[in-house]
Parts: C-alpha cells; structure tokens; sequence
C-alpha cells in the first residue's frame, strides 16, 4: 500500500487507476528565458516557454541547439510552442492561417503544439475541433512536411 509522511503531507492507501499506458511520464518544464531552455534540456524530457513569439524562438532555438546540453542529449526532447495568435477556424480563413503559422513554428523546431482556440460555446468549440481534424491536422501528419 503507498504511503508517504513528509512535513507538509501525508498521504497513504490510494490506488492511481487506470494506471499510465507507458511505463515512464514525461516531464516538461515552462518559463521564459534562456535559463528555463537549459534547465529543461538538463533536468526534463521537453520545455513548454510561455509569451515568448514567433520571432524571439527563432533566434533562440538554433542558438541552443548548438548549446552543450542539447548536443550531448541521449533522448528526444520535446519542444512545446504556442502560437502568438488565437484562433477561430470557423472563420473562412482560420484553417488556412493557422495551418501557415504552425508551419512556421515547426520550421523553427517545434515538436508539440499547445494550441487555443477562439471560441463563444462548447459547441463552437467543437466545430473548430472538426475543422482542425479535417483541414489542419492532416498537414502535420507523422512524416509529412
């Protein structure tokens, strides 16, 4: 049965199920600075920044790249992006402007995307889901570029 006794918590006969797929959970650590990259690519499996734009992950990620940490790696490691701009890929352009944009992030690097989109319900939500799946997804599929 687990059980842990620490300063600030307890915590004892609790089961986590259904149990995780893989055998090992990837860690991604956020920030925003040069820092947070190398920590990252010391410490995790991905790095998730935050406010940072198209423009400044452009000149930062080939710059780290060719940082120590980063060339020695032994596993993949995950670069998540988010892009600049919302979206609503209901609008006649939004599939289309959204499929462009992301392929500039994955020009870039990026490995992952967190992405959001502009929404009025959960419904609206839906329909935009449908339209990613449709129009944009297919472009980033496994081995297309």
């Amino acid at each position: 049965e687990p059980r842990y006794e620490g300063t600030h918590h307890r915590i004892a006969g609790f089961v986590v199920d259904p149990a995780a797929l893989q055998e090992r959970v990837p860690i991604w650590l956020g920030g925003r600075s040069e820092r947070s990259l190398r920590r990252a690519l010391e410490l995790a499996d991905g790095w998730d920044p935050f406010r940072y734009g198209l423009e400044e992950l452009a000149a930062l990620l080939p710059r780290a790249r060719e940082w120590k940490a980063w060339r020695e790696r032994e596993t993949p490691f995950v670069v998540v992006l988010s892009p600049d701009r919302i979206f609503d890929l209901t609008e006649p352009e939004g599939a289309g402007e959204m499929t462009s944009l992301l392929g500039r992030y994955r020009a870039i690097g990026a490995t992952a995307m967190n992405l959001r989109f502009r929404s009025s319900s959960c419904d609206h939500y839906l329909d935009q889901l449908a339209v990613f799946a449709e129009r944009v997804a297919p472009a980033f599929a496994a081995g297309s570029r």
